[in-house]
């Protein structure tokens, strides 16, 4: 049986208020000026003293042991989820927010354990030993050896591997960036679950300026069912 509750949450996560507290944590993260730093165990937390003069939209960069920067959902127990709150339900409204948080199959924190889900909050209940099937561990779809590239999550370019550049949405909410993905036959993207990542995040894709940049060296040719000239640069780009 679930306990419906009424209670509207407005505005953003303040994770320098959330460090240390048995959350989930961010670990490193950007405040909008400084980059900062979290240590759950103490609940110590320090940040570069930058002063800016615009204050940017803070991202998480690095998330607690198996929870991710997840993008709010907008129905969910306040605060983060957990076993003894399991049947709390709130509607929780944050706008454009996100959070570290456990996956949609297993949405609930146990602290020192990580996320579980529905079977492992029962035995504990019951005094039974808990499943290592039910406590979550992630594991990356096998990707498709036949396409170009594999499906990669990034927070910038540096994060991707050379010939690719990190394509991040303006919107989180508006475009869904998928925890899990892979590339179907036809090499189209196919999301795993229905997780998005939180703001800030988004995934490898060709990047065509290396072309442009890079230069180009013309090469011809010949044989039947040939073209003519092309240029190497085309071919290294042509996913």
């Amino acid at each position: 049986t679930s306990i419906y509750c009424y209670h509207v949450v407005l505005g953003a996560i303040d994770y320098t208020q959330n460090c240390g507290m048995n959350e989930p944590d961010c670990l490193s993260y950007h405040d909008g000026c400084n980059d900062c730093n979290c240590n759950p165990d103490s609940g110590v937390q320090g940040c570069t003293k930058k002063a800016c003069f615009t204050q940017g939209t803070p991202y998480c960069r690095q998330c607690d042991d198996d929870t991710y920067w997840l993008a709010f959902s907008t129905f969910q127990p306040p605060g983060y989820p957990t076993c003894s709150s399991r049947y709390l339900k709130s509607a929780v409204l944050l706008e454009d927010n996100s959070k570290c948080a456990c996956p949609e199959t297993f949405p609930y924190y146990v602290p020192d354990i990580g996320c579980v889900n529905n079977d492992y909050c029962d035995a504990l209940e019951i005094g039974y030993v808990p499943k290592k099937r039910d406590l979550f561990r992630f594991k990356a779809p096998k990707q498709n050896s036949n396409c170009p590239y594999e499906y990669k999550l990034c927070t910038s370019n540096n994060d991707c591997d050379k010939g690719l550049k990190c394509d991040i949405p303006k919107s989180n909410y508006k475009t869904c960036i998928p925890l899990t993905a892979k590339f179907n036959n036809k090499c189209n993207l196919v999301p795993v679950g229905n997780d998005c990542m939180g703001s800030g995040y988004g995934y490898c894709v060709p990047d065509d300026s290396q072309c442009e940049t890079g230069g180009c060296s013309s090469q011809l040719c010949g044989g039947p069912g040939t073209s003519g000239t092309i240029t190497t640069c085309e071919f290294k780009c042509e996913y």
